[in-house]
């Protein structure tokens, strides 16, 4: 490995944009096939419970990242160097807090996300670690096989280990979603592709969807997917078991009190029980005399998840809004903490004339009590000099 040494941010956006227009060529040409045999698409389809119908682009899929295992097979070097400053600008990026990374101390993952300078739209595929006790960025980059750019996935942390499913490649030629679960190990920093060890296939292709690690599990929960003019929102529950690498999905019937399809929500757990909060959807039907496209979501759900340990499906709750809640948002940050989900930031889009969106964007600090299901707003106090 080479250490201590120092990196331009802006050499490394610049690298990361050639190794961005590397694979999305390899996406478009996947997409231009796929493009050819869509006049049979579904035009009343704007929401969908699952994905099974969504899944003719994962041949594609599977034969770009074939190629990159027989290009990179004989590579199976990593490259760790220090940056000299916080790394560019980028937005959609998976930000995973990890205890003891690498058998050190705490440590902060970033994954993927996604730059746009008012031209093109670059996703990148680095791994960068924020080392918060001593203050320090440092880059990591396997040149064997792993996985392309991409941004609006989701990642957790489970026994040494950073796990990241889904996603988009975004860009001004071609626009992908991916259904792929990549495992990156902390302490080697190599990467290693997770094919599920059954018949049955994961979660369809999806970016905005929401997951966490819990009992041995991942539970994940919803997500968008876009191709040409057809763009669907979800609302399935999916369960990963690491031990035996195995994707099931969780079915509800139609008199089911379940959340409605959406993405860019907050889902966190604490023990036995998790909450959905937020998010947003695009409508394709719009109620009559309403002109707006979009839907902000504002409810709150709550999901014992014990049954899944009995191989049943978890059941869902709606919470009242009780507490000092936040204003109507999406997009916004959230994690789990000590009981509660947390909420940070976010953004409302107002849809005006002509698909014009006036945005407002939100700097404030909320918490979600699992177990009193009641909101409460947390006000930051300025750390003292020396601190």
């Amino acid at each position: 490995k080479k250490k201590g040494k120092k990196v331009d941010p802006a050499k490394a956006q610049a690298n990361e944009a050639r190794k961005a227009a590397k694979v999305a060529r390899n996406a478009a040409k996947a997409d231009a096939k796929l493009r050819k045999g869509e006049a049979g698409a579904d035009p009343e389809g704007s929401e969908a419970l699952d994905g099974d119908t969504l899944d003719p682009q994962a041949d594609d899929l599977d034969s770009i990242l074939a190629k990159f295992a027989a290009l990179d097979a004989a590579n199976d070097a990593v490259e760790s160097t220090s940056l000299a400053a916080p790394p560019p600008p980028r937005a959609n990026l998976s930000v995973t807090f990890v205890g003891g990374a690498g058998g050190g101390g705490d440590a902060f993952v970033l994954y993927g996300g996604e730059y746009y300078d008012g031209r093109t739209n670059v996703c990148n595929s680095d791994v960068i670690v924020y080392d918060p006790g001593k203050k320090i960025w440092k880059e990591h980059c396997y040149q064997g096989m792993c996985p392309p750019p991409r941004c609006s996935h989701q990642a957790v942390a489970f026994n040494g280990g950073l796990y990241v499913f889904g996603g988009e490649l975004a860009g001004v030629d071609v626009y992908h979603h991916y259904h792929d679960l990549w495992r990156l190990d902390l302490k080697t920093y190599k990467w290693s592709l997770l094919r599920p060890n059954d018949k049955n296939r994961p979660p369809s292709p999806r970016s905005g969807h929401r997951m966490f690690a819990w009992r041995g599990y991942i539970v994940l929960f919803g997500g968008f997917f876009e191709q040409a003019h057809d763009i669907r929102f979800f609302n399935d529950l999916w369960v990963y078991e690491f031990s035996s690498n195995t994707w099931t999905q969780h079915s509800y019937g139609k008199l089911a009190q379940v959340p409605q399809p959406r993405s860019a929500f907050g889902f966190a757990c604490d023990g036995d029980a998790a909450v959905l909060s937020g998010g947003f959807a695009k409508v394709k039907n719009p109620a009559p005399g309403s002109k707006n496209e979009t839907r902000t979501f504002s409810d709150s759900w709550k999901i014992n998840l014990a049954p899944i340990l009995e191989g049943k499906s978890p059941t869902w709750e709606r919470m009242s809004r009780k507490g000092v809640s936040p204003s109507i948002r999406s997009g916004f940050a959230s994690c789990g903490h000590r009981g509660s989900l947390m909420v940070f930031g976010g953004v409302l889009d107002n849809e005006q004339e002509q698909h014009r969106i006036a945005s407002v964007f939100y700097d404030d600090l909320f918490g979600l009590s699992i177990k009193n299901k009641k909101w409460y707003k947390v006000s930051a106090r300025q750390q003292r000099q020396g601190k």
